[in-house]
């Protein structure tokens, strides 16, 4: 009799763990048929993006007609999963949207567990865990819509997108496609800051380095400027040179990686997507040139793109010193910075192509106070005046990313 009860709670037990494996995996799902879904409709209504110019792009590839790509992931996968349906218009446009809505949805899985995980927004004496992963998923869905606040409002030669940096970008299918993985960078050289002996870090920084880069290199060069100067500070109070140098090999390859792919685009025109600009464009620094030209005022295009998580410090100064978001903010600091200083010359000098770094950025700042005022939303709860504040601040940025995407649709315009 014991034997047939065994069985039968056992039998019992597999659909409410399938049960609860499915609810688990239903909020990326729908993030996935949502993200799928909206790229979809930009090439149904035929709203001029970077995804269409990157599929033409594709197109030329196959023919010829220009020269491959240095940074060749996106459009080698693009181009395999275009090839089923004959790389026809719709092939294409089904594959970008697939794939671009993969890999949204593969950001918010990330983002979720992440904040879910034990150095996230982990359960309080006060708090269950219930309380704890609702947290943890109403940040992740907030964080898939945060958005700079708008300038257009302020200024009526302002925009809604240009001369902002806005933590989440929709219209570049390469920067939408790295951004799981620069987060996942971000993370796991995060983790080896705090344990910087780690050598399977080591190995995975490697490979996030090399799949940064051959998606899209702008992250790494605020990715290279800033780590090793944060590695270097942990390794000094512990470990020698000889774990600095170990920790710095990874990153010294992928700069100079970096570099030689500047110089196939710019020297050997390896990425043009336009076969008329091959070996018209260089780099130059001209401060604030390609923002000024967008921003009527750069410093509140600043203010507008960080409301958030400078609310967070401001209203939390003892935060500053938390490693997490120190990081986070520097790595900002740089991309704005090379965005700022850096332009492109000739027929591309206003294409901006110097500011791709920032957003990627932005999203990893907000992602990092996100993390940091879910622990305080769960330890005080929102009716604290502060935590409110911070709420209303993060509600904000969530409601102009609503309003951005309403705006492409009824406007038929990006920008």
């Amino acid at each position: 009799m014991n034997d047939g009860s065994e069985k039968r709670v056992s039998k019992n037990r597999v659909p409410v763990a399938s049960g609860r494996i499915l609810w688990y995996w239903l909020p990326d799902t729908l993030v996935f048929a949502a993200a799928c879904s909206l790229f979809g409709l930009f090439w149904v209504f035929r709203i001029s993006t970077d995804i269409q110019l990157h599929a033409s792009y594709v197109i030329d590839l196959s023919r010829g007609a220009v020269p491959p790509p240095a940074n060749f992931l996106y459009y080698l996968l693009v181009y395999m999963f275009g090839s089923i349906g004959g790389r026809s218009w719709g092939a294409l446009g089904l594959a970008s949207s697939l794939l671009l809505g993969a890999a949204v949805a593969a950001k918010f899985s990330v983002t979720r567990r992440i904040l879910g995980g034990e150095k996230g927004v982990a359960p309080t004496p006060g708090r269950s865990s219930a309380s704890a992963a609702g947290t943890t998923l109403l940040l992740s869905l907030a964080l898939l819509l945060v958005f700079s606040l708008p300038m257009r409002p302020l200024f009526s030669k302002g925009y809604f997108y240009l001369g902002q940096i806005p933590p989440n970008i929709w219209h570049n299918s390469t920067t939408v496609f790295l951004m799981p993985f620069a987060l996942l960078l971000f993370w796991v050289s995060y983790h080896q800051l705090l344990d910087p002996g780690n050598r399977k870090g080591m190995c995975m920084l490697l490979l996030l380095l090399a799949l940064n880069l051959f998606i899209k290199p702008s992250f790494i060069f605020p990715f290279v400027a800033v780590y090793p100067l944060f590695m270097l500070k942990r390794t000094l109070r512990g470990g020698g040179p000889r774990l600095s140098f170990a920790n710095m090999l990874p990153v010294a390859l992928a700069g100079l990686l970096t570099l030689g792919m500047y110089v196939l685009i710019y020297t050997f025109s390896f990425g043009t997507t336009n076969a008329v600009h091959a070996g018209k464009s260089g780099v130059a620094i001209a401060p604030l040139f390609v923002w000024r030209h967008f921003s009527p005022d750069i410093a509140l295009s600043f203010l507008l793109s960080t409301l958030f998580p400078m609310a967070y410090l401001l209203l939390y100064p003892e935060e500053r010193k938390n490693l997490l978001l120190h990081y986070s903010w520097a790595l900002y600091c740089i991309a704005v910075l090379i965005f700022a200083l850096f332009a492109e010359t000739g027929p591309r000098a206003l294409h901006g192509n110097f500011f791709w770094q920032a957003p990627v950025c932005a999203y990893l700042l907000f992602f990092a106070t996100c993390l940091r005022f879910g622990r305080r939303l769960l330890a005080e709860g929102p009716r604290n005046w502060k935590n409110a504040a911070l709420a209303l601040c993060l509600s904000a940025h969530v409601a102009s990313g609503a309003a951005y995407l309403a705006w492409i649709f009824v406007c038929r315009t990006i920008f």
